[in-house]
Formats: structure tokens, sequence, C-alpha cells
């Protein structure tokens, strides 16, 4: 399991998670001061683990708070604001669990065998590549990037690394509308106080814009550039699909159908936050798949791997998160927000549409040059939470959600750029910039015309 220090902090870690969830399941039960000092004890053990990015953004933010909650000191409840991110932390720690279930069967091989088989093309590669990006990050989140990357290491020989590595962005980004594990859209719902389906409707509509508008560029960039493709004309070879292999999928299909069932029944029958529905999710279902499938072996040993590796290594993300948290809850009590509430207000008359393409832009300019969007976001949601805007609450979150995607494709300090970036070795703005500004702009005109039109 490690040092005796790496199990105090996993300790501390399950701990306030399950406080967290004992506070939300069961009336009556609160345990603000006990959650409040164990993120202080996790933050001080783990502040050594924390990136040379995250640690100084730890300390800005905490100068930041220090500051506003300086003029007015009455107004902070220290343990109110240190919990305040605690349902995003609690989702953040838990969600890895999901993606268990690829691993009670051979879900790789039945992949390749069907891409060997039927895929004669770079521009069906490329929407392959996307399609299943897509559906495994809905299991995965960031995860996906490197088992896909892994996975279509063979099409990549055969159609150009680039077809593939612009496919796995770009599919990655269609889950940021409405997947409610992944941690920008559970950010949004937090901050903005957007119940999941009011979020998750009108973001699978944008979601829709956003397959569209990458399907059209690919098909732009691999038929009519062709630039990018390399032997786009490869003979498809390899055996049929077994009757075996195509139990496997249905069954993996099954299990993600359990999964969102499962989520809406919490969520909806039990009456709780996104947040507790996700993390007993990912806590009970892979467990109950596993006995069901026969394969608790291989829980166990993915359990094993999370807890000696997954787990600590999340150290960064829980300390952040409860710094923005903690900034944004003082930010909430400060006179700041009048002020962006008069900026925001002189240019809402303009119409959804540009206010949309300002939140949007704004997001991302300020991640590329370093500024985490999670921090911009909160932000806004708590400015412009109790105004009267051209937006709609929904639509403010898919603009949120936007400028978020915006971030992840194509900032150098986008988690999603730098792990492709790891494992591509080409450098941060060629995976950015190079492979994804023509997405960029597209969607981004998308996405304007369409709120002007809503």
């Amino acid at each position: 399991m490690g040092t005796s220090m790496t199990i105090v902090k996993i300790g501390l870690l399950m701990l306030f998670v399950a406080l967290y969830l004992l506070r939300n399941m069961v009336d009556g039960l609160n345990f603000p001061y006990a959650m409040g000092i164990i993120a202080i004890l996790t933050a001080c053990i783990g502040f050594g683990d924390l990136g040379v990015l995250n640690r100084r953004l730890t300390v800005i933010l905490l100068a930041g708070s220090t500051l506003l909650a300086a003029v007015n000191p009455d107004q902070l409840h220290w343990e109110a604001a240190i919990g305040e991110n605690a349902g995003l932390v609690s989702l953040l720690l838990t969600v890895p669990l999901l993606g268990f279930i690829l691993r009670y069967a051979p879900y790789e091989t039945t992949i390749i065998t069907l891409a060997n088989r039927y895929i004669h093309t770079g521009f069906m590669a490329y929407l392959t590549v996307m399609g299943l990006n897509f559906f495994l990050a809905t299991l995965m989140s960031l995860a996906a990037l490197p088992f896909m990357h892994r996975l279509m290491r063979p099409m990549a020989d055969r159609y150009g690394s680039v077809v593939v590595n612009r496919a796995l962005m770009r599919g990655f980004s269609f889950n940021l509308y409405w997947a409610p594990n992944l941690i920008c859209v559970a950010v949004v719902m937090h901050y903005a106080k957007i119940p999941w389906l009011e979020l998750a409707l009108p973001g699978a509509a944008f979601s829709l814009i956003a397959i569209m508008a990458a399907v059209l560029l690919g098909y732009y960039e691999l038929c009519f550039l062709r630039q990018d493709s390399v032997h786009t004309a490869a003979r498809a070879d390899g055996t049929g699909i077994t009757a075996a292999q195509i139990k496997q999928l249905i069954w993996l299909g099954g299990q993600v159908a359990l999964l969102v069932a499962a989520l809406l029944a919490v969520t909806y029958g039990g009456h709780q936050s996104t947040f507790v529905a996700v993390s007993l999710v990912a806590l009970t279902m892979p467990l109950l798949f596993a006995a069901a499938m026969g394969q608790t072996a291989v829980y166990r040993q993915e359990l094993a791997r999370y807890l000696d590796v997954g787990l600590p290594g999340m150290i960064n993300q829980f300390v952040l998160f409860l710094t923005i948290g903690f900034f944004g809850h003082v930010l909430g009590q400060s006179h700041l927000v009048l002020l962006l509430q008069q900026y925001i207000s002189s240019i809402s008359h303009a119409g959804p549409g540009v206010l949309s393409f300002v939140i949007i832009v704004a997001i991302a300019a300020l991640a590329c040059i370093g500024l985490h969007p999670i921090i911009t976001i909160s932000t806004l949601a708590i400015t412009l939470g109790t105004m009267d805007i051209a937006l709609s609450k929904p639509l403010l979150g898919v603009s949120f959600l936007s400028g978020y995607l915006m971030y992840l494709i194509l900032s150098p300090f986008s988690s999603a750029v730098m792990m492709m970036s790891g494992l591509t070795g080409e450098n941060v703005y060629r995976i950015g910039w190079e492979l994804n500004w023509r997405y960029a702009l597209l969607l981004l005109c998308g996405i304007t015309v369409s709120m002007q039109l809503v």
C-alpha cells in the first residue's frame, strides 16, 4: 500500500468522502468542523505533492481570499467556505471507479478486431476514434485519452497520428456539455445552481452542434485538404467479429444504460444531488457488475491499483478544488461582485449571442495564459447568479461549458493537451492550437449564432 504517510492521505480522503455522503443522506447529520479539519490536514500533508502550477495557484487563491475576507471579516464562516466544493471533491475522487467495468472483459481485442475488419479510409478512422472516445469518456473521463491512444496506435500507424490525435481531442469534447461525471459539468451545476437535467437537455443540443462541427471539419480536412491523412486508401483486414464479442459489446452497453438508470433513480427517486448520486453509483455499481460477471478478482485488482496510485495522486485536485471553493465563497461575500455585475450589465443588452461570446472568449483567453477555467467559471457564476441577463440559466451554463471546452482543446495548460503531449511527444502548442484551431473557431461561430437565435 506504500508508506505510512500515503496510508494517512488515503484514509483522510476516504473519510472526507464518507462524511460528505453521510451528511447528505442522513437527516440531522452534519460535520462542518470535522470536514474542515480533515481538509486542512490533508492539504498540509499533501502540499509538498502539488505540482508547481497548482502550488502557485493555491497560494494566490488563499492570499486573495485573505484580502477579501479582511474587508468583511464578520461574513466569513471558515468551515462553510472550506466545504464549499465538498460535493465536487467527492465526485472527483470516486468517478475513476466507473472505469473498472472496462476491465471485466477483453473489450480492447473486440474494438481492434472491428477496426481492422471494417475501417478502410482515414475519414472512417477519424469518425470511429471520435465515437469511441465520446463513449468511453463518459466512464473514464480524461483517463479515456491514454486508454484510446494505446488502443488506436495501429490505426495511427495506418492513417497518420494527426488523424487520431484530432479525433481523440474532439471526441472527448462532446461530453463536456452534459456528462455529470465530468468535473466541469459538476462545477457549472454547483456554482450556477442548475439541476442536471435542466443543463443536460440544452447541453445535448450543443453537444450535437459540436459533433456536426467536428464531422464536417474532419471531412474537409481529410477529403479536401488531404494533407493530414496518411494512406487514406488502406485496405481493411482481419477476421470478422465473433458472437462472443458481439455479446461483450451488448453487455457493455447494458452496463452503461444501468449506470445512467441508477444515477437518475438516486437523483430523482432518492432526492439526492448529482454529486451524491454519481459518488454512490461509482462506489456500488462496478462492484455489483463484477459480482454478476464473476469478475470480483479483477475488481479487487483494480481497487488495489486505485488505492495505491489513483487516489493518492488526486491530492493535487483535492487541494486545488477546495481552495477554489474557499475563494468562491469569500468572493460571494465581497463588493467585487458588484463591480463585475456592472460590467456584465453594460454588454448584456447586445443580446444572448454577444454575451455568450464574451463569456466563452474570456474563459478561454484567461485559461491560455494560465488561469484555471474553474476559477473564472466560479467567479462568473457567483457574479451572474443574481442578475437578470440576456441568457437563461441553462444557456449560461452552456456558455461556461463552451469556454471550458475551448480551454481543454487549445490551452497549453490544459490537462488534456498536456496529457496528449506526453503521450505523443509533440509540444503542447501543436497538440492544442495547430490541431484544433479550426474546430474551435467553427464551434465558437456555431455557438454564438445558435445563442442569438434561441
